[in-house]
């Protein structure tokens, strides 16, 4: 696998937007057909030897973190890859698209860095998102300390999400997934179904401390039976999320199931819907899972028919 920087970015692409009203979509959506050729895109390899790296981060001296799906990490200070001892670390599940995920640096680090990291960790059986921070020392990130785990566990090994951002105030959004596909079950209700529970963290991206606690002012804090660490609910499995400089805006794609993946525009307290609205459908039975839209939840932005798996951001 090799590491690869893109130089010049001119592509386009079919795709549907979403020209909305405030209740919604303005018309039902067609599909969108195949993406066209991209045209003005230059690639150049800058490393090699990765196995199925996941998640990027930059140091603040310029090397790049770089995290493997199976456990790994490692460092790119330009010239040849390294690797990043990280002793104390919880154990990685890696079934599925279980890994050892995004990586992130915090943005005011008092002394050596500070470094995020989202994995799955458990079994096949038991197993759940996790976001722990260790010190990077050299070649070795010490005192590692797991800050958060989701809950509830769940089985299997699909939707962990995991992406990480940093928010001007110092807080951190985790977007973690709905947990997986039918016929996965989580108690009485299928897995898909917890994005619409909020006493659940599954489908949801979550907003924290560094510490990995409840940030304060969360929209959901004090609501009875809801997770306090909730910012916006009804996702399935969101792959990438950035902050807009300019306008503040947080933007996030989402992988819908057959058809139907997203660009959303989050807000704090949003719900996006997530299995009751969307323009995808059941993997196995190919039947409508949801509706096109429903009052009180948050049309995307553009969607993808068909679906064309969107990643970073």
């Amino acid at each position: 696998m090799c590491v690869s920087r893109q130089l010049t970015v001119s592509a386009s692409a079919v795709v549907l937007f979403a020209f909305t009203a405030a209740s919604g979509w303005a018309q039902p959506p067609e599909p969108s057909g195949p993406p066209s050729a991209a045209t003005g895109w230059k690639v150049t390899t800058i490393a090699e030897g990765l196995v199925r790296p996941w998640g990027m981060a930059w140091l603040p001296d310029g090397r790049i973190l770089i995290t493997a799906k199976d456990g790994t990490l490692h460092v790119w200070d330009g010239k040849k890859m390294g690797r990043i001892a990280t002793e104390g670390m919880p154990a990685v599940f890696s079934g599925g698209q279980g890994a050892l995920m995004d990586v992130s640096v915090h943005p005011k680090p008092a002394g050596d860095p500070q470094i995020y990291l989202t994995m799955s960790t458990g079994n096949e059986k038991e197993n759940r998102t996790t976001l722990v921070r260790g010190t990077l020392e050299k070649d070795r990130l010490t005192n590692i300390q797991t800050l958060f785990q989701v809950e509830p566990a769940k089985g299997g090994g699909q939707h962990f999400g995991s992406r990480l951002l940093w928010l001007p105030d110092g807080t951190l959004l985790m977007t973690i997934g709905d947990g997986g596909n039918p016929p996965v079950r989580i108690g009485d209700m299928l897995a898909r179904e917890q994005a619409q529970n909020t006493g659940s963290h599954l489908g949801s991206v979550l907003r924290l401390t560094e510490d990995g606690k409840p940030a304060p002012e969360n929209p959901l804090a004090g609501k009875e039976g809801a997770r306090a660490e909730i910012w916006t609910y009804g996702h399935r499995n969101i792959q990438g999320i950035a902050r807009d400089a300019d306008s503040g805006r947080i933007w996030a794609t989402e992988h819908g199931p057959f058809g139907g993946d997203e660009l959303n525009l989050l807000e704090a307290g949003g719900n996006y819907g997530w299995p009751l609205v969307t323009r995808g459908r059941d993997y196995r039975t190919k039947e409508e899972i949801g509706k096109d839209r429903m009052e009180g939840m948050k049309d995307p932005r553009v969607v993808w028919i068909p679906a064309h798996p969107p990643s970073g951001l």
